[in-house]
């Protein structure tokens, strides 16, 4: 089926006699990545291994949907969208993509460009944010990597304590600790851009508090904070560590007692 089309971008066809001297979009190939050459040759040997091993754990389903759903992204005989021009009478195969989150950057985008527009106008009021990026050590990546309580446990120590941080300026000015709060929303990324195990955490906080005025009948009012220097920073980040060590101890994961963090195995 052929779309006449012609207010598209031009851009997208070069040959098109409206087309501006301008680079060519060239849309996203994940058929040539390195990723997609390893997935076709080697990803059904490697879960006939997994399957093979009796002490393999194996991949969860959702890891195995995502590789499979990237094997055919991309490819124009798995779908493609047919665009034509009825001005210059040109053509374009346009492949399909996958519509999962996961392994693909434009599958990722795809799905935050929504998400990130939804957040803004339903979600955040209109006040100044700023975001905290808190990554954490290599073996507690592999720690919460196989365990989602803990992930979420790591993910409440960081949080409280970014948000006492801006609780506090407004405390010290007087107001009641029981009348304001933070605001954050956490999206925690899982891996690295070589897909390897790097759980970390983007934090979206209001750089201030919320200030409780229900009592009067009236709404909430916003009370911004301060940017937070270099040494706020490295204040919060140390006091992160000294809870999520002292969490990781009580758990079991480090030895207890000890001034340096020793892991238990």
């Amino acid at each position: 089926m052929t779309f006449p089309v012609t207010s598209i971008i031009s851009m997208l066809h070069p040959g098109c006699t409206m087309a501006p001297a301008v680079a060519t979009y060239e849309p996203h190939d994940p058929s040539h990545t390195v990723l997609s050459h390893v997935s076709a040759d080697h990803l059904e040997t490697f879960l006939a291994s997994l399957d093979a091993d009796p002490e393999a754990t194996g991949l969860p389903a959702s890891v195995q949907r995502a590789l499979y759903d990237d094997l055919p992204c991309g490819l124009l005989a798995h779908g493609l969208l047919r665009l034509g021009w009825d001005t210059c009478h040109q053509e374009r195969l346009w492949p399909c993509s996958g519509k999962r989150r996961g392994l693909c950057p434009a599958w990722a985008g795809r799905r935050m460009a929504p998400t990130a527009g939804h957040l803004v106008t339903q979600v955040m009021p209109g006040v100044p944010t700023r975001q905290w990026v808190v990554s954490v050590p290599i073996p507690l990546r592999d720690w919460m990597a196989s365990s989602q309580a803990l992930t979420a446990t790591v993910h409440t120590s960081m949080r409280t304590t970014i948000g006492q941080y801006d609780v506090h300026p407004a405390v010290t000015r007087g107001v009641p600790r029981d009348k304001v709060q933070p605001g954050s929303v956490t999206f925690l990324q899982r891996c690295g851009s070589a897909i390897n195990v790097h759980g970390h955490y983007h934090v979206v906080f209001l750089e201030g508090v919320s200030l409780d005025r229900t009592a009067q009948g009236r709404t909430p009012r916003f009370l911004p904070g301060e940017p937070p220097t270099d040494t706020d920073s490295a204040a919060v980040v140390q006091t992160i560590s000294r809870r999520v060590i002292r969490t990781l101890r009580q758990l079991g994961y480090l030895e207890a007692g000890l001034d340096a963090a020793v892991a238990t195995g």
